[in-house]
């Protein structure tokens, strides 16, 4: 039978006030205009508050090393993911907001053109 952790409830409340700490740090820093920083913060603490839910709820902390494994390889997906979105946003054109008109030939027969 496999071992069972069981932390014990002083362990959950601390995660939670920290979780609790890192939403508040969140809203306060969303007003403050940090530039191009703002996003790099508020995904930090994101980072933050879903490595404590992983480690901790969802006890991945205490696991074997094949559950680890698997977490390890499920974020090395989701970087390739996110990696070939960017590639995919940093290689397309320039985005033309006014394009040309296009002449129907409806409308070029009508104007007597043809």
């Amino acid at each position: 039978m496999a071992d069972v952790h069981i932390s014990p409830v002083r362990t959950y409340a601390t995660i939670l006030g920290a979780l609790l700490v890192l939403t508040g740090v969140t809203v306060w820093v969303a007003f403050y205009d940090l530039g191009p920083l703002s996003d790099v913060v508020a995904l930090g603490i994101a980072l933050t508050k879903a490595t404590l839910v992983v480690l901790f709820f969802m006890h991945v902390k205490y696991a074997g090393r094949l559950v680890k494994l698997t977490v390890v390889g499920g974020l090395f997906w989701l970087l390739i993911l996110f990696g070939l979105t960017v590639m995919d946003y940093v290689t397309r054109g320039d985005i033309v907001l006014d394009p040309p008109p296009v002449i129907s030939p409806i409308a070029f027969e009508t104007e007597g053109g043809g």
